[in-house]
């Protein structure tokens, strides 16, 4: 197979000149489609001599190919070249671009479920050019030192106005000596305060505006004093002191059986803590016409170890959500009973045309099926792609700018679905306070989809607050779950698909919790 990247220098000798959309298209379509390729010295050489940001997407596509780097001063190369950073070659890189580098390169490591060790000269690169460092530069340090759990920062003068980026790096190194509250702070610093402040010092952040205050308080304060929050405005937030409550066993039984009864993935999660004493509950709940519902309550009847009769048998193996039987299936299995389990998925199996419970029976019988790939619907290619998209959430609108350049199957796909109606009524079933707010799943509970698979359009775009990107679960696994990032985390830069950013209402992200409805996803002509 003729390699992109030697494709790419063919190209450039015979017409004399650099094409440098063209080459870097070449090679980004090498990085994202994970091609190997050989001979293609020529090809590196010529990406690696363009300057700027062309230099940078150029490093990065030959590293996500997975072609070698040479090494050597470049800053581009700190980052993406292989072998560990020396006091001789940091001096010849101008120390802004070198720290940068490195932390980014870092932040890379991370991402791959390591814990990179700092090297002693990048280290000190860093503490002696605190000072000169621009205010994303340290931000960029202070994620990846505090992901390292690396304390002693906080004593520099030259970090000392930056806000939240700092209260995070003290609550995840655990210095929390210069972190104090205010209900008057920005939210992302009240956030992570709450996540940082000892104990006995939480009690009056229980009472802030913000609802991600109140939950982070109540993950970390004694049960006792959670009573209050029983009462909470916010589901969500009563939930979690409820189950707290309830695990310590302080009550908050009868707030969980309340929250169980409501729509949406609140109500789910709560029906995941019912026990025994509330049989007659569950049973309701397995017949509800929520899909996501139903899994919830046949979770927790199973562990409550209360009886399947032959009636309640039948229903769950045919119920229309592909994962009620396969969890039942399991639960079968774990109980002792896998003989029974395995012959029961064998039935299903071959009388059953729906993809995914397929899979997850081959899965479960210790097979590798032939199964039809999930193409894209006929008409997506057809599908106009716009510019705009205006998110409607019962919190607030939400205007997107789609990043069609960077990522044109994802933002297509995307459009299709809007357009569709797909994502109208939909919940945003996970937020994580300060990292990101995810929806697009059809059963709330992060385990739906649209029937089909969108290829990964990895890029440069760097994940800062209000980027969008497409949710996976591996490479090439994406389809309508988005998240929003609530704040800057880098380190899932190249590591998925980034296809839009938010252009108006970033304060309605504060007010995004789990039970946010999206109420239509509107397609913006130009000039709208």
């Amino acid at each position: 197979m003729t390699s992109l990247l030697a494709a790419a220098a063919l190209m450039v000798s015979e017409s004399g000149a650099v094409d440098v959309q063209a080459l870097l298209g070449m090679a980004e379509a090498c990085a994202r489609t994970g091609l190997r390729s050989e001979g293609s010295e020529d090809a590196i050489n010529e990406l690696l001599a363009l300057e700027g940001e062309y230099a940078r997407t150029a490093a990065w596509a030959c590293w996500s190919a997975g072609e070698p780097l040479p090494t050597g001063p470049s800053s581009w190369l700190l980052e993406f070249g292989e072998g560990e950073p020396t006091h001789g070659m940091l001096a010849r890189v101008e120390p802004g671009q070198a720290v940068e580098s490195l932390m980014l390169r870092l932040l890379h490591e991370s991402a791959t479920g390591g814990r990179p060790v700092l090297p002693e000269p990048v280290d000190s690169l860093v503490r002696s050019a605190l000072e000169n460092l621009s205010v994303e530069t340290l931000g960029l340090v202070l994620q990846v030192y505090g992901r390292l759990g690396i304390g002693g920062l906080e004593e520099s003068d030259a970090l000392s106005g930056l806000g939240a980026p700092l209260v995070r790096y003290a609550a995840e190194t655990g210095t929390a000596t210069t972190v104090d509250y205010s209900p008057d702070a920005e939210p992302l610093a009240r956030i992570y305060a709450a996540r940082a402040l000892p104990e006995d010092r939480l009690a009056p952040l229980l009472e802030d505006p913000l609802w991600a205050v109140r939950y982070e308080a109540a993950c970390r304060i004694g049960p006792a004093m959670l009573e209050p929050l029983l009462e909470d405005p916010v589901p969500y937030v009563a939930l979690k002191a409820a189950a707290v409550m309830q695990e310590a066993g302080l009550g908050g039984g009868r707030v969980i059986r309340e929250l169980a009864l409501l729509p949406g993935p609140v109500g789910d999660q709560a029906s995941l803590l019912l026990g025994a004493e509330d049989r007659d509950i569950l049973a309701a709940l397995l017949a509800d016409d929520a899909s996501g519902r139903r899994l919830s309550a046949l979770q927790a009847w199973l562990g409550a170890a209360l009886p399947v009769d032959s009636g309640m048998d039948r229903s769950l193996l045919m119920d229309p959500y592909w994962l009620v039987p396969v969890v039942y299936l399991d639960g079968l299995a774990e109980a002792g009973d896998s003989t029974a389990a395995r012959a029961k998925a064998e039935r299903l199996i071959a009388v059953s045309d729906d993809r995914n419970l397929r899979e997850a029976l081959s899965s479960f019988l210790g097979r590798e099926d032939d199964l039809p790939d999930a193409r894209l619907p006929e008409g997506i290619e057809e599908c106009g792609c716009y510019d705009r998209v205006l998110i409607r959430t019962d919190e607030g609108d939400i205007l997107l700018d789609l990043l069609t350049d960077t990522a044109p199957v994802t933002c297509r796909a995307f459009c299709w679905l809007a357009r569709a109606g797909f994502y109208d009524g939909l919940y945003f079933h996970r937020v994580i306070p300060g990292f990101v707010a995810q929806a697009g799943c059809p059963q709330g509970n992060g385990y739906g989809g649209p029937g089909f698979s969108l290829p990964n359009e990895r890029s440069l775009v760097r994940f800062r607050r209000g980027v969008v990107g497409m949710a996976d679960s591996g490479l090439d696994t994406g389809g309508s779950q988005f998240f929003i990032m609530l704040d800057d985390h880098n380190r899932l830069d190249c590591r998925y698909t980034a296809f839009a950013s938010i252009s108006e209402g970033d304060p309605i992200l504060d007010r995004i919790v789990v039970g946010t409805r999206i109420l239509s996803v509107n397609l913006l002509q130009p000039g709208d």
